[in-house]
């Protein structure tokens, strides 16, 4: 009784101490920096801490994510996801999620630790050349996990991914007129479409696509050496072509020909007819628009608008 809650800073510590017993000492708590700090303007409410923690050896250091007060258990659910996911894929398939080394909770909020993977290179034209190297390797796992997880739908299921959110984009006001037509005219023909769902991550840019940390830097990305973190928004009954085309908007110019032959490699793997790229895409953020949740919903609109505009340009729109 009368117990205060422990202020994030004494949080993060308590944390980095468990964690370091908990891996058998591998850890050093004194090392403990933080990633990202709680609170700022452009945090979403349930927003986690991330602290970084440095290993006695270079291969031990960790990241570990911490839940914030109000939603103490987004991580717990995040490892959860990421479970999920791995579970609905191949061995192969499933190795390029992060998965942490050790769960837990202190003081309420739960937290997981993971092994510390590098960012791609700092500076515009480094930062371009290791992606270059690296897209086709994360093109084709995105196909594998697509693959891997393709599930037919029945028509309860099909209302739900994609008549219901399509209907959203096409009676939300703020949207441009010509997205909401587009909506309502994919909307009038998802019955005469073979749709299917599969895993979706639901935030997949460059920045949540890291190397693993041996090997030269050039060599891992040149020989497909990555993980992905940050499942916490995924789901197992996503839609394809969503992960893809953010992952095309964050590694490539707008005018770039590029991720059109990286869409087209997708589509054809999965057999996707031109016209329903586009669908499978815009239902993806109908289902966003429909459980906004924390997340704000001026960068939704964003958001709609740059895909849209991206499908636009890669001839995916009438």
């Amino acid at each position: 009784a009368g117990m205060t809650a422990l202020t994030p800073d004494a949080l993060a510590g308590a944390v980095a101490e468990e964690a370091a017993a908990g891996l058998g000492g591998a850890l050093d708590p004194a090392s403990l920096a933080w990633i990202a700090r709680p609170g700022g303007k452009s945090a979403v409410e349930d927003a986690t801490f991330a602290v970084t923690v440095d290993g006695h050896q270079a291969r031990d250091d960790a990241v570990i994510l911490i839940s914030n007060r109000d939603f103490p258990g987004m991580v717990a659910e995040a490892v959860e996801k990421i479970e999920t996911a791995s579970a609905a894929v191949s061995p192969a398939t499933a190795a390029r999620l992060h998965r942490p080394t050790l769960t837990g909770q202190v003081d309420g909020c739960s937290y997981a630790v993971f092994a510390r993977l590098r960012p791609l290179l700092e500076g515009r034209i480094l930062r371009r050349a290791e992606t270059f190297v690296l897209a086709p390797h994360v093109v084709d796992w995105l196909v594998a996990l697509a693959k891997d997880s393709r599930t037919h739908l029945d028509p309860d299921a099909v209302h739900d991914r994609f008549a219901a959110p399509l209907e959203h984009l096409a009676a939300d006001p703020p949207l441009a007129p010509e997205i909401r037509q587009t909506a309502r005219r994919f909307r009038a023909r998802i019955e005469d479409a073979a749709l299917f769902s599969a895993v979706e991550h639901g935030d997949f840019w460059s920045g949540n696509v890291l190397l693993e940390p041996d090997g030269p830097r050039f060599s891992t990305a040149r020989q497909g050496g990555f993980r992905v973190i940050d499942w916490g928004g995924s789901t197992i009954n996503g839609s394809p072509f969503v992960d893809l085309t953010r992952y095309l908007m964050s590694t490539h110019r707008p005018k770039s020909r590029r991720p059109r032959h990286y869409i087209e490699q997708y589509r054809t793997a999965l057999g996707v007819a031109p016209e329903d790229v586009a669908l499978y895409g815009l239902a993806a953020l109908g289902r966003i628009g429909l459980n906004l949740n924390a997340f704000p919903k001026p960068r939704y609109l964003l958001l709609v608008e740059r895909v849209f505009r991206f499908y636009q340009s890669n001839g995916y729109l009438e």
